[in-house]
């Protein structure tokens, strides 16, 4: 992506630190883009023009490209007097976006004769002339290289964070657009989840507005500057946050702070040193109980021989960006487990499928190594109806009047028992005789609550740390969400298994009017039959034909009841002849005559038309 240097800064803000650099250093600047068109430039350009202006016929450039650091080219321009002009490259992601100009300024006392003979034949007033010519500073090149390099360095660092803040925004844009495509699925969760996107976009532009204060330059910004020496003691520092020069110089990293982040410190400037290359590394330092993060560049600092000499560093604050980038990513984390466990109830899988999803979701937003989920039974016990991680979860269920699950449940608030750093005494105190698991440290009680309902609990152990409040806030949110779709699951199962009571109850019923009343007559006609044979044999055989339609009558009574639950060769012969099947049983049930009849284009139609035709016969028809 092409970026242009004035959409990146803020100009006015720019232009006060050019005033203040010319201020503090006496150079001029001036910032120019691509296009050689001025952004930015300090007062002292004006003069520059003036001068300009007085030696228009005398006035000629001669450049030279000097060697400058990291393999960069620095474009030096002289003008008559050893007047000099540099210009360097400010580059955002190997992308040349504008020039910084330095200059003019003499490297030694300009020789004023020569400069009222140019005067004099230029045809002008030569007092004037000189006035504009003694304003200009005085200033040797290996400085002017130095501030060329450092303003640089700080503009180019403030412009590819301000680029990182808009390809952050993009993602962020990006990422909003493929979730409000999925919230329309999220029925119950809907609300909950425009609240977290909601809070990322309001977390995304007090990013956004932090980061695009263009802070650089020698005053009032976040940058530490120092110089330290081969044995890494500072010599020199600018812009110390906090602290008095003198509490820093002469000092190593090791007489400021901690061991492991002196040692860490020292490491990496040693390697810089060795390497004599420039580097640039995210640190951080531990003072007391505040960690502050650190954005660093580090140079080597060489002497006209080439010899390394110490280093020179650029340090930016970036602890309030880092705060907001972790914060930004437990969002992140909250919202991907809510979703997840959101996908398993509309996808409809099944009960155990979604415990194992919370218990899972449960140790990857804790950190914790083991998690379970107790629902209460009908007996008034918590069962463990799952568990993950280790250790594995030895209990079947817990009582809820003697175990901290059953306190969590019962109060419907948070329980948290930590055994680190206890003796036997105190531990044993801390478990009031509830049943414990062996090797555990901490057990972490969450109740899941369906309104004022409290349906269960789920048991983290292992967790890391200390409870915080905001451990709290992200384990609730999930609970709720959690405790939702388990309720939703089990009444699931519930109506699914009161719908096959149901259809038993109903099976039964037709039996008991049907087939059981026709095999209880069955039993008095064989009864009938067996009196019959030995005093009237006629009669015995007409009782044994209608003993036989009574069998026929129950067979096909049962058979239209097996029917009814499923054809075995609906899915094997198709409509049409499951159809023609279930109709020549229909027809001994009644004992009227059914006909299918069917239309080759309509084998498949949604509907069938029943027809009665006078003589009794019913007609099954498609359309």
């Amino acid at each position: 992506m092409k970026y242009r240097f004035s959409d990146l800064v803020d100009i006015g803000e720019l232009q006060q630190t050019l005033a203040s650099f010319q201020t503090a250093s006496g150079i001029p600047v001036e910032i120019m883009d691509v296009d050689s068109q001025t952004v930015a430039a300090s007062s002292g350009q004006e003069l520059w023009a003036e001068l300009q202006t007085f030696g228009k016929r005398q006035w000629h450039e001669e450049e030279q490209i000097l060697p400058y650091k990291d393999e960069k080219r620095l474009r030096r321009c002289e003008y008559p007097g050893r007047l000099f002009r540099y210009v360097g490259k400010i580059r955002v992601e190997n992308q040349e976006i504008a020039h910084l100009l330095l200059g003019p300024v003499f490297h030694e006392i300009p020789n004023e004769d020569m400069f009222r003979q140019l005067a004099q034949e230029s045809g002008f007033h030569g007092t004037a002339y000189l006035q504009a010519v003694r304003q200009m500073p005085v200033v040797a090149e290996d400085q002017v290289c130095s501030h060329m390099d450092f303003l640089t360095q700080v503009l180019q660092h403030t412009l590819e964070k301000r680029v990182g803040v808009l390809r952050l925004g993009e993602a962020l844009s990006a990422s909003q657009a493929r979730e409000a495509k999925l919230q329309g699925a999220y029925q119950e969760l809907e609300s909950r989840i425009q609240d977290r996107t909601e809070e990322l976009q309001r977390t995304n532009r007090s990013l956004q507005e932090s980061e695009q204060r263009f802070r650089v330059a020698l005053i009032d910004t976040p940058i530490v500057v120092f110089n330290q020496d081969l044995d890494l003691r500072y010599t020199w520092v600018y812009n110390l946050q906090g602290y008095p020069e003198e509490s820093i110089l002469g000092k190593t990293d090791a007489d400021l702070y901690s061991a492991e982040d002196a040692a860490r410190l020292t490491a990496l400037k040693r390697r810089v040193m060795a390497a004599g290359l420039l580097t640039r590394e995210e640190v951080s330092v531990t003072i007391g109980s505040r960690t502050t993060y650190y954005d660093m560049t580090l140079d080597p600092l060489f002497d006209e021989a080439g010899a390394v000499i110490g280093l020179t560093c650029a340090a930016a604050d970036i602890t309030e960006r880092k705060q907001i980038y972790e914060q930004m990513q437990r969002r992140l984390v909250e919202s991907e487990s809510v979703q997840k466990i959101a996908r398993g109830l509309l996808q409809k899988i099944g009960l155990d499928e979604v415990l194992k999803i919370v218990c899972e979701e449960a140790m990857r937003l804790t950190g914790a190594t083991g998690s379970a989920v107790l629902l209460l039974e009908e007996d008034g016990w918590l069962r463990v109806t799952h568990s993950e991680g280790v250790p594995e979860f030895p209990f079947s269920r817990l009582p809820v009047q003697e175990s901290f699950a059953g306190r969590a449940f019962r109060t419907g608030n948070h329980v948290w028992v930590s055994l680190r750093d206890s003796d036997l005494e105190e531990a044993a105190r801390k478990l009031q005789g509830y049943p414990w698991i062996e090797g555990v440290t901490s057990l972490f009680v969450v109740p899941l609550r369906v309104e004022t309902k409290v349906i269960g609990v789920i048991n983290i152990l292992d967790k890391p740390g200390e409870m915080t409040q905001e451990d709290e806030r992200i384990i609730d949110l999930f609970a709720d969400q959690a405790a939702i779709i388990i309720e939703h699951m089990r009444l699931q199962d519930q109506a699914e298994q009161l719908a096959v009571l149901e259809e038993r109850q109903r099976l039964a019923r037709e039996l008991h009017d049907s087939v059981t009343q026709a095999l209880f007559s069955m039993t008095l006609v064989s009864r009938s039959i067996e009196m019959l044979l030995e005093r009237d044999i006629a009669a015995a055989r007409a009782q044994l034909t209608q003993l036989r339609g009574l069998q026929r009558e129950a067979l096909a009574e049962m058979r239209a009841l097996i029917f009814e639950l499923r054809p075995g060769n609906l899915e094997q012969d198709g409509l049409t002849r499951a159809l023609r099947t279930h109709t020549q049983a229909l027809q001994g049930r009644i004992g009227l005559p059914v006909v299918v009849a069917t239309a080759p284009a309509l084998v498949t139609g949604p509907r069938v038309t029943v027809r009665a035709d006078a003589d009794g016969t019913v007609e099954l028809a498609d359309g």
